[in-house]
């Protein structure tokens, strides 16, 4: 386990790949305020807010009490940093500049955690440097963290 925060370890944040290259170093493909977004959303919600969960399954193959990290069987290992060669989003999609995160949260819609940016966006954008969300996600909450330069959330239809 490679902890960079109380609740999160490095490999939640980061794809394989990256983590199997650089180990505990990975650390610098991981955004500080990104980091204590996701604490500060899991208190809210009082479940860990998931974003990769492939580190998992490697150890876990069959449910262990931990089912919350099985998402429906699904493995995602693109949810944070992406390489810059992954096909999965956009070209220059803000994961692969590691200004992005997708949110999953056992127990909870889809849409929720995007509410609550909406709701608390002021607060959010000032503590942890909120700047844009998508709308109409399948399964996830888009989270994003780059500069936009305006005074208000930016809503990005999903693609």
């Amino acid at each position: 386990m490679t902890m960079i925060s109380k609740n999160y370890d490095v490999r939640e944040l980061v794809p394989p790949e990256i983590y199997n290259r650089f180990g505990p170093d990975s650390v610098r493909y991981v955004r500080q305020d990104v980091v204590d977004f996701l604490e500060w959303i899991s208190d809210y919600l009082k479940v860990h807010v998931i974003v990769n969960n492939w580190h998992f399954f490697l150890t876990n193959p069959e449910p262990t009490g931990k089912e919350e990290w099985f998402l429906n069987g699904h493995i995602y290992k693109n949810s944070g940093f992406r390489m810059p060669d992954c096909p999965e989003g956009a070209n220059l999609s803000q994961h692969k500049f590691k200004d992005a995160i997708d949110c999953k949260a056992s127990g909870f819609e889809t849409g929720t955690i995007r509410g609550i940016v909406i709701e608390n966006f002021e607060s959010l954008k000032e503590r942890f440097g909120v700047s844009t969300i998508e709308i109409d996600t399948p399964t996830w909450d888009h989270v994003s963290f780059c500069l936009t330069g305006l005074d208000h959330l930016l809503l990005l239809p999903y693609k």
